[in-house]
């Protein structure tokens, strides 16, 4: 029974490829909407005002949240951008409007929050704001102190005091002068090493203690609620970029299934891309010449591919029903009309939600996975048909033995008489 298993692999290798694509974009979307709305910052910072709430709840329940808006703006943790100028003129802007209206104003540091925060640099930071140092003691304007801040350091220092830390500053100073007996006794150990210790070393105490005891835990339920919010944005931007495209995945496979040519133009493609991948891999232990070489031979594969897809038309556009605008639109529902994909490619639609949602990564190994299967199954195929095509001579086949019947014992001399007819 002939079974087309290479087809099938390459209809699977063309859809796929389209996922690639597409799911790309929903990627770049989708990062460019966690970055503009600093979804990672916002899930530290809830977990750090559950840290800080669990070392003292008396003392820091009323500046937790405060406090971690603090410390991911720390120069140490915060981003540097091209807006900190303008988050600099905001700050400042505020300051004056809450003192005209003598309102109390909580000053930031006029940089992006981080999304990265050490244990040690936790512990540290708190250290140092309990002491009355530290950067973060002078956000809006240097040599002065803000009333919100300055009640934040007041209850910082007494909750540390509370939990074991009696004096902020001189444990601070042990902590630095650890640093450097650290750094001149270990040289081969990084810098975040040499810190971890010297808090171990010169702040043990019970805030440590309740500091060690929830981090990593509260930091694991930080990476899950962010993960949770980024799959959510992605299945969001799917549907959206699906139905903009209208990107029917099941006019994708008939027409896959059906024109040979579209389909091998598609698995040409893939093959080529991956090509490219692994050469631009190899291509660091290249020569500057072997290296510009190789870039002509690639620019070559490309326009060749890009002038196949030409001629097929592109599986984004060539694929999708056509958008037929009417020639009057009577309701502005007639306008929006057009742009929603027709009704029997509703499901095509739907699916293509699904397999976008599914995030281009599992697409891009889904599709190394079918290229590497599509080789293995292309060499099988061609070893059986040069098998097929090979003639060789017949075996001949051995001369039959004749038959040799058993002589009785007791026929003596004579033989077996029934054999010649001699009876009697």
């Amino acid at each position: 029974m002939d079974i087309p298993i290479l087809k099938y692999v390459d209809i699977l290798i063309g859809l796929a490829l389209v996922m690639v694509v597409v799911s790309t974009i929903v990627l770049a979307i989708t990062q460019t909407l966690l970055n503009g709305t600093f979804a990672r910052a916002r899930h530290l910072q809830r977990g750090l005002r559950r840290v800080i709430i669990s070392i003292e709840p008396t003392e820091m329940s009323d500046h937790a949240l405060y406090l971690s808006r603090l410390i991911v703006r720390h120069p140490l943790i915060g981003q540097q951008t091209m807006f900190t100028p303008l988050r600099r003129w905001i700050g400042a802007l505020r300051a004056r409007r809450a003192a005209r209206k003598n309102e109390d104003v909580e000053p930031l540091p006029p940089v992006s929050p981080g999304s990265i925060v050490q244990r040690e640099e936790l512990a540290y930071l708190m250290i140092e704001f309990a002491a009355g140092e530290g950067p973060l003691m002078y956000p809006a304007q240097a040599g002065e102190t803000p009333k919100k801040i300055a009640q934040a350091q007041n209850a910082v220092a007494q909750a540390l005091r509370m939990t074991g830390v009696e004096d902020p500053a001189a444990t601070l100073r042990a902590i630095r002068l650890k640093v450097v007996e650290n750094e001149r006794a270990q040289p081969d150990q990084p810098s975040t090493r040499w810190r971890a210790n010297a808090v171990a070393d010169c702040a043990t105490s019970d805030f440590l203690g309740k500091l060690h005891t929830s981090f990593d835990g509260t930091m694991t339920r930080v990476a899950d609620g962010f993960t949770a919010e980024s799959k959510l944005w992605v299945s969001a931007v799917a549907l959206l970029v699906a139905v903009a495209l209208q990107l029917d995945s099941f006019a994708l496979l008939k027409r896959l299934s059906i024109d040979d040519t579209y389909r091998d133009t598609f698995v040409q493609v893939a093959a080529s891309l991956d090509e490219e991948r692994d050469a631009i891999r190899a291509s660091d232990r290249l020569s500057p010449q072997q290296r510009a070489q190789q870039l002509a031979s690639n620019e070559d594969s490309l326009a060749q591919a890009r002038e196949s897809l030409t001629l097929l038309g592109s599986p984004a556009i060539n694929l999708l029903p056509r958008v037929v605008q009417p020639t009057e639109p009577a309701t502005t529902w007639d306008r929006l009309r057009v742009y929603l994909p027709a009704r029997n490619a509703v499901p095509g639609v739907l699916l293509s939600w699904v397999l976008l949602s599914l995030g281009a990564p599992f697409w891009f190994d889904m599709l190394k996975d079918l290229l590497r299967l599509r080789s293995l199954l292309a060499r099988k195929d061609d070893a059986e048909r040069g098998g097929r095509q090979t003639t060789q001579p017949p075996t001949p086949r051995p001369a039959p033995t004749p038959a040799v019947r058993a002589v009785p014992e007791t026929a003596g001399e004579a033989g077996d008489l029934s054999a010649t007819g001699a009876v009697g």
